[in-house]
């Protein structure tokens, strides 16, 4: 969740060098999420709009949601984002 109310929250209770992550098949999730990162000046370690076949693949902790199988079965990419609450 990623909308002001739960990422002022996050800031609250996390350190402000904890890895956030998103995962996600939906483009106005993420477009949504990298402005809302990016309008409070935090910094975005990790991009990409397809998880699957990106750099970042080997990090991820190889779980794909019954979601995520659905979604890419339909051709839909899984997008992918990880920040730091530090400037």
């Amino acid at each position: 969740l990623t909308s002001d109310k739960f990422l002022d929250l996050y800031q609250q209770f996390a350190k402000p060098s904890a890895l956030l992550h998103l995962k996600t098949d939906s483009d106005l999730m993420y477009t949504y999420t990298k402005e809302q990162i990016l309008a409070r000046n935090w910094k975005i370690c990790r991009d990409t709009q397809d998880l699957y076949t990106s750099e970042y693949m080997h990090i991820h902790t190889g779980i794909e949601t019954r979601y995520e199988r659905l979604f890419r079965s339909k051709g839909f990419s899984i997008k992918y984002l990880a920040w730091t609450m530090s400037f």
